[in-house]
């Protein structure tokens, strides 16, 4: 959570890519006081916003990262200032560097990764992209040869012979 967008836009980014490892969501217009864990609602201007953040995340990330920013006008009187919800999914792509160093966090805090931390979340990416690579050619295999037989497979059944596809036989 944020008061407001900080004029520090690598802290933004750090904090983005940080949730980008298993998908996040930053919150702008509430304030969190840390001792007690008060929060507050605390208004910010909307006008620019989310095309900001956008920017900011496009430009400081590497790779860049993409999200849904969702503004909240304040009343529908009052649409200049409200919250702005910045949602950031499991990016495929993760771990992002943002000035050379990748980021993780833990339950409230970021932390800068160490080495062996990158490294597992690549090996996680790379099985990922691996599991879904393999569906991807199951489910491709199997509409492929739906409702025809196989190459070299059994005969169609409840088809008579003289329309049995060639190579098969029954």
């Amino acid at each position: 959570m944020k008061r407001q967008l900080n004029r520090d836009k690598h802290e933004l980014a750090r904090d983005a890519a940080s949730f980008a490892n298993d998908g996040g969501v930053l919150l702008i217009g509430v304030d969190e006081d840390r001792p007690t864990g008060k929060l507050t609602l605390a208004p910010t201007r909307l006008s620019g916003l989310a095309e900001t953040v956008e920017q900011i995340l496009h430009q400081r990330c590497d790779p860049p990262l993409f999200v849904q920013c969702h503004p909240i006008p304040v009343s529908p009187e009052d649409t200049e200032n409200g919250y702005l919800v910045i949602e950031i999914p499991p990016s495929p792509l993760a771990p992002h560097m943002v000035d050379g160093e990748y980021h993780g966090r833990g339950d409230k805090t970021k932390h800068r990764l160490n080495d062996a931390a990158v490294e597992r979340l690549f090996a996680i990416q790379a099985a990922r992209q691996g599991h879904r690579r393999a569906a991807d050619r199951r489910r491709n295999r199997s509409r492929s040869h739906r409702g025809r037989p196989r190459p070299g497979g059994p005969p169609v059944r409840g088809r008579p012979p003289d329309r049995q596809p060639s190579g098969t036989t029954q």
